[in-house]
């Protein structure tokens, strides 16, 4: 039997008693198993649900977010198989000394998340505004040397890499770890295109409603659109 692995964390007991309330993917319990400290939370599948329904991904974020709730986790991106339980067993074995490593880095952290949408002022970030002629023949060619076009913008572009920073600088004062990555969003119903950057913050989990305050303040202040998410696992962290 397979097991789908959803999450990592360490612990001097084992939470079993606190199984029972766990949600329920594909009516199979959530089992925990242990190397030493190290736990992972797995369930027994005979083939992994089609990613394609919303309802299997919904719950297997809630068997995550119901141990994030309690510990510092390293979360699994859906569709962590092993063949069987050996095979997971040897893998927590065999990957013990980092995992624990990584649980210390992260330990008591969450994510944040803040993606950035401009659409008004990217003449101000000394982006081209000339567009490649469109091809006679076919609207999806030019879809994509559209795409192609905006990428090597983004690349190019030291006023986005200046934006980003004065970003980042707002909340330094509660940041672990940073990261962000940024794309050009470009579909044929859209008359021009829409650039998009997401922010992840890795920070101390008593330090959320702070980071919710400086995002209120910022904005307020930025006519950009500016959405918030978190706390979440740190997904993009691990």
């Amino acid at each position: 039997m397979k097991f789908l692995l959803y999450c990592l964390f360490a612990s001097d007991t084992k939470p079993q008693d606190e199984l029972a309330s766990i949600p329920v993917l594909n009516k199979t319990s959530v089992q925990l198993f242990s190397h030493q400290e190290l736990r992972a939370a797995a369930s027994e599948m005979e083939e992994l649900p089609d990613p394609s329904e919303s309802s299997y991904l919904i719950t297997y974020q809630q068997v995550v977010d119901f141990f994030h709730e309690q510990y510092t986790v390293i979360p699994m991106r859906y569709g962590s198989i092993f063949e069987n339980q050996q095979a997971l067993q040897e893998h927590l074995h065999n990957r013990y000394t980092s995992y624990i490593k990584l649980l210390e880095e992260i330990n008591n952290c969450v994510e944040m998340g803040i993606r950035v949408l401009l659409s008004n002022n990217l003449e101000a970030m000394d982006v081209s505004r000339k567009m490649p002629e469109p091809p006679p023949s076919s609207g999806s060619e030019y879809l994509e040397k559209r795409r192609q076009f905006y990428q090597q913008q983004d690349q190019s572009s030291p006023a986005i890499e200046h934006y980003v920073q004065i970003l980042q600088q707002e909340f330094k004062q509660v940041t672990v770890q940073y990261h962000h990555e940024h794309r050009w969003l470009v579909h044929e119903s859209q008359k021009s295109p829409i650039f998009l950057i997401s922010c992840h913050f890795l920070i101390y989990r008593q330090h959320v409603s702070t980071f919710q305050q400086i995002f209120h303040a910022c904005q307020k202040r930025n006519h950009d659109q500016l959405m918030l998410s978190g706390p979440w696992p740190p997904y993009n962290f691990v």
